[in-house]
């Protein structure tokens, strides 16, 4: 249980203002009172700390500076903390005939063998096939982060919420992290609910070797050339009901390249678009049914005074308005892909949230 992140949100559930809780490094950030917004990160004025995220295709996002900017190491306990039959009951009540897909099974399955033949012709080698789930019932969107923070363990956890817009992020995948010169990306292929079911699944293994190329060749635009290496490959992590697999890679980014431009030129996100790129990027808009927005984009912060940022892929992530919320589940197609096994994964990382 995120004990820290969940005491917090207990403090600031009466806020009727804009505010973002976010982590960074070891310490939980509480922002409010927002200074200013704008709709693009490379609008982020230089010298200035910035919470929010940026769209799938890259070209619009939206960003906000704050007036206060507090680090919350260690909050009093709220009275109904231990209130456990509270958080049930919520659970509990959920309808499941107010949820409805953007692809239905038929549809997605039917795409991805549509795609199996754009592979066959040589037209691409990796794609991302997703679909958006929408529920359309009033929910309280503090107390679903609430939930979260019992249910979800996660490094990226991000909520920011006003009267219009709550973004949960729950992501367990790093976009990209710039520090000190160093860009850090922390690629993700391969999903089961099992650690033994990845260990040697070679179509989630030969996915995850393009990803890396992919990232590679996305990272020589904004680093050194030479300075572009892999750290650690296919590394398996467990978390809620499944296991995954990813890879580090880094490089050292080019003086000439600003914190912003790096973000924006790294954008769309290889993991969750396919290779060969350019082409991946045009070809899904016609088998998926709904813009991404928000889903498959990036979220977090970052620092133009101190050239540092810290980025998570929007997946695993909770849109809330008051009259209803969504969420993205996509899986990664190639060739080797089993169309009924990508369905029953996009259900998978579906069924946590």
């Amino acid at each position: 249980m995120d004990i820290a992140f969940f005491r917090t949100l207990c403090n600031i559930r009466d806020f009727s203002r804009s505010v973002c809780v976010v982590r960074r490094g070891s310490d939980l950030l509480v922002c409010t009172d927002r200074a200013s917004v704008v709709d693009d990160v490379s609008l982020v004025p230089p010298g200035t700390f910035a919470t929010g995220w940026q769209n799938a295709s890259g070209e619009n996002g939206q960003w906000h500076t704050w007036k206060s900017v507090e680090a919350c190491t260690s909050l009093p306990d709220p009275c109904w903390l231990n209130k456990a039959s509270d958080l049930t009951l919520y659970s509990a009540n959920t309808d499941n005939a107010a949820w409805s897909s953007s692809l239905d099974h038929d549809a997605f399955t039917q795409s991805v063998q549509s795609m199996q033949e754009d592979m066959k012709r040589g037209e691409y080698f990796l794609a991302n096939l997703t679909r958006t789930i929408e529920y359309t019932e009033t929910i309280d969107p503090i107390y679903v982060a609430m939930m979260s923070c019992v249910l979800h363990d996660t490094p990226f956890r991000f909520f920011y919420h006003d009267d219009q817009l709550t973004l949960l992020g729950l992501s367990p995948e790093r976009f990209l992290k710039i520090e000190n010169g160093t860009i850090t990306c922390e690629p993700m292929k391969g999903t089961a609910v099992d650690e033994s079911d990845l260990l040697n699944n070679i179509k989630e293994h030969e996915e995850n070797t393009m990803m890396i190329d992919l990232v590679r060749s996305d990272l020589s635009r904004v680093c050194e050339a030479t300075s572009i290496r892999v750290v650690n490959r296919n590394h398996i992590s467990l978390h809620p009901g499944l296991a995954q697999m990813s890879s580090v890679v880094e490089g050292s980014l080019q003086e000439s390249v600003s914190l912003t431009d790096a973000v924006k030129q790294m954008m769309p996100i290889a993991s969750v678009t396919g290779t060969p790129k350019p082409y991946v990027v045009k070809k899904i808009p016609t088998y998926e049914t709904r813009e991404r927005g928000i889903y498959c984009g990036a979220y977090g912060w970052i620092d133009t005074g101190s050239d540092t940022c810290d980025l998570a892929v929007g997946i695993r992530t909770i849109e809330m308005t008051p009259s209803h919320a969504q969420i993205g589940t996509g899986a990664g197609i190639t060739l080797q892909s089993d169309p009924e096994s990508e369905w029953r994964e996009t259900e998978l990382k579906a069924s946590r949230l």
